[in-house]
């Protein structure tokens, strides 16, 4: 296995196919990267919205509500893939994201991970802007060695929702110059949310 996608949920069953289907239809094989969603007991339709996916996909369940920091952890720690990334379940990629970040790790042994720009988009998928991850870093779309991962300690308890820069900063990582990632801005979004933690911005 070469890749694990980490998705973690909550509440988020309006976005969450969107985000599914940008993962499933990925240009790499289906054979060399696992999708695991980990949910934080949405109690909204999301459980029923994920039925069809049950196939492709790996659904880990929280048995309380425990934030997203534990819940991003434990799907870090479950991970099959060489390589791990994360993909809020509310954003949606580019089909060449894996397979793009993939290469660039497989031929580059000293570089711990791997970051593409990112456009933010409206929830109709209109463009608001471009933006430089090297500038404006975010942790989703940042493809990790998981070794190099575990290895740090994965994200602390202790961990807000303007740290996860720091966090990516702890890694030797190149920046990509193409925007294979989409972070969506609506009011639901973590960042909107005061004292939620972990989520780009």
């Amino acid at each position: 296995m070469r890749v694990s996608v980490i998705v973690a949920n909550y509440n988020y069953g309006y976005y969450i196919s969107r985000t599914l289907t940008s993962l499933i239809s990925q240009s790499m094989p289906a054979s060399e990267f696992e999708i695991i969603v980990v949910d934080d007991c949405s109690n909204d339709i999301s459980m029923k919205l994920l039925e069809p996916y049950l196939d492709s996909i790996r659904l880990l369940r929280a048995d309380k509500h425990e934030g997203v920091i534990a819940i991003c952890n434990e799907g870090f720690r479950r991970a099959r893939g060489e390589f791990v990334v994360r993909v809020d379940a509310d954003d949606y990629v580019h089909k060449s994201l894996l397979e793009i970040e993939t290469l660039f790790l497989t031929e580059n042994k000293d570089f711990e991970a791997v970051c593409c720009d990112y456009y933010k988009v409206d929830d109709k998928g209109n463009k608001i802007g471009r933006f430089d991850a090297s500038k404006e870093p975010i942790a989703c779309g940042v493809m990790f060695r998981r070794d190099a991962l575990i290895g740090k300690g994965l994200y602390q308890q202790t961990c807000n929702v303007w740290e996860d820069r720091d966090f990516v900063k702890q890694f030797q990582t190149y920046r990509i110059p193409l925007p294979l990632y989409r972070y969506l801005q609506h009011d639901d979004s973590l960042t909107h949310k005061e004292g939620n933690v972990a989520h780009s911005t």
